[in-house]
């Protein structure tokens, strides 16, 4: 396979290959123009459904107790 060359034609790709000259690896850019981006209509209410059910959740104690302990520290440095 000639490295300078992308045979699969089916998706744009970087392919890095070893150059003749010294090792060094050059970047090899395919693109495909005739393929679309994928749709993401999805995401966001996905999103939102999760995010909500989050917020519903109890924040556990020793979080709390954590907070309450960071809060002390900056309250005795202010002081």
């Amino acid at each position: 396979m000639d490295p300078k060359h992308v045979t699969d034609a089916s998706a744009a790709s970087i392919e890095t290959t070893d150059s003749d000259k010294g090792g060094k690896f050059e970047p090899v850019i395919a693109h495909d123009r005739t393929i679309e981006p994928p749709s993401y209509d999805w995401l966001g209410p996905s999103l939102r459904r999760l995010y909500h059910d989050v917020l519903k959740e109890p924040v556990p104690e020793s979080f709390v107790e954590l907070l309450k302990q960071l809060h002390d520290q900056q309250k005795r440095r202010s002081d």
